[in-house]
């Protein structure tokens, strides 16, 4: 069974590694790819190579381009309005968002019921979709959403914020005034990730009245967000269950079955050592 990551640039990607540990976990014979492809190529691609394999996992900056292809899309990846996951049956493609599954095992992984709750997400692009997405399904109370760009992140975001009651934006600068408090905040920019290690998208002070906090960032594998969190005494968890339970969620639907946590938690140990 052939599988791959379609994207542009995917030098730096830990898929394959990830994926091969899936396939040893499950016992099971499979190949995953980095299929880079310019704009340019994405056409003749699908056209002449795709149907070689059982399914795709797609990052940046295709995740929207490529539902245009799509015989189906799944709810939340509609709603979400991007893809990351590709299925193929039958000559027919079938797109899905696992960020959302992976975002939801690592909250119940780590105890976090958001139901009812006020929660904060850092960001409003591509990665926050799926955050907002889940976290509106298991009916949260109220959300905060702080972005650069206020004007810019409602019209973004529009679709999936349609018809939602009890949502607030801020930026940055009255975010920090603020002292805002809450259940969880997420930090799902890129503000902190290596090499810019000594960075976080807010002050120490800014998380004192939160409980929980998570940053989608895995590289560091403790940001200064997460390190603020700590010294707060807060639960604070970085990126790398989110990472390889969305790519188990992945295999989930190619392989038409459900992969105990078991399987994540074993290559999140295995991972852990890299960072």
């Amino acid at each position: 069974m052939k599988f791959g990551l379609i994207g542009e640039k995917l030098s730096h990607s830990l898929s394959p590694e990830i994926h091969k540990k899936i396939f040893e976990n499950l016992k099971i014979s499979g190949d995953y790819s980095l299929i880079e492809l310019k704009q340019s190529e994405i056409l003749d691609f699908f056209r002449d190579r795709s149907m070689e394999y059982r399914g795709f996992n797609v990052t940046i900056p295709y995740k929207i381009k490529l539902m245009d292809f799509m015989e189906e899309i799944s709810d939340e990846a509609r709603e979400i309005g991007a893809i990351n996951t590709i299925f193929q049956k039958n000559g027919k493609f079938y797109g899905y968002n696992t960020d959302y599954f992976g975002y939801k095992r690592t909250l119940e992984e780590n105890n976090i019921d958001i139901k009812d709750k006020d929660i904060t997400i850092l960001g409003a692009g591509g990665a926050s979709r799926a955050v907002l997405k889940y976290s509106f399904d298991e009916g949260i109370k109220n959300t905060l959403i702080v972005a650069r760009n206020i004007e810019k992140a409602k019209k973004e975001l529009d679709l999936l914020l349609k018809n939602r009651d009890n949502i607030e934006f801020l930026n940055f600068e009255e975010f920090e005034k603020r002292k805002e408090k809450g259940y969880l905040i997420v930090n799902c920019t890129p503000v902190g990730m290596f090499p810019n290690i000594l960075n976080s998208p807010v002050s120490k002070e800014s998380l004192e009245n939160y409980e929980n906090l998570l940053d989608l960032i895995y590289n560091p594998k403790e940001t200064l967000f997460l390190k603020y969190g700590k010294k707060l005494g807060k639960k604070s968890i970085n990126g790398l269950f989110m990472l390889v339970a969305q790519a188990v969620a992945s295999q989930e639907i190619w392989q038409d079955k459900k992969i105990d946590n078991s399987v994540v938690k074993n290559i999140v140990s295995d991972l852990e050592e890299k960072f």
